[in-house]
């Protein structure tokens, strides 16, 4: 998988919007080279600049761009919080006016609670997935709204609140696209489920 020289600064956040976010999430939790888990475990603070910056058999590596704190790999915390958690900011909309829910919640952990106190209020997103459907609750504060998506291979297969998602009720269908149904909320709380039985394996 090629990678232009802008995403190799943000690898983990490429493979996550590029459907490789089982990949990712092996990256960092593996403790074997070559892992961000391996770095850790090595006792590093910061992350290095390449995977194989010090090994235990092989010592530092010799190469002159080795760096152990390099910008590049450290958008690990905006993987977790944007990718694994989903709280997204919309960049055409600062200040989390409006933003994106749109946890990665194919890979990775069987759940995660994540929360953002933004200007405007707490943003909270709690997903849980089984063999059966991915279940998300979600928190938009007041005067704000929020994109969510959802992984889906159809409307028929998502519900609100126990009911299938019907327009009139707080929330928009923008579309379902590679896997994934979009709704625009606005202030509230929700709770979205979908059966995920064939919808492993989507792009955020």
């Amino acid at each position: 998988m090629p990678l232009r020289n802008r995403e190799n600064l943000f690898l983990l956040k490429h493979l996550a919007e590029t459907g490789h976010q089982q990949l990712a999430y092996e990256l960092v939790m593996q403790p074997t080279c070559p892992s961000y888990g391996f770095m850790v475990d090595s006792g590093a603070t910061a992350m290095w600049e390449c995977f194989d910056a010090w090994h235990p058999k092989l010592g530092i590596n010799p190469q002159p761009m080795n760096g152990l704190n390099h910008l590049g790999m450290n958008s690990f915390f905006e993987w977790i919080f944007g990718y694994v958690g989903g709280i997204r900011p919309d960049p055409v909309q600062p200040g989390y006016q409006h933003f994106l829910i749109a946890p990665c919640a194919e890979a990775g952990p069987e759940w995660v609670e994540a929360s953002y106190e933004s200007v405007r209020g707490p943003i909270t997103v709690k997903w849980r997935r089984s063999p059966e459907q991915v279940q998300m609750e979600v928190v938009v504060p007041p005067n704000t709204s929020a994109e969510v998506r959802i992984p889906a291979e159809a409307l028929a297969d998502v519900t609100e609140s126990g009911r299938p998602v019907e327009p009139g009720r707080g929330f928009q269908l923008l579309g379902v696209s590679k896997g994934r149904a979009s709704f625009h909320v606005g202030s509230g709380s929700y709770i979205f489920a979908a059966r995920v039985s064939q919808a492993m394996g989507v792009r955020p």
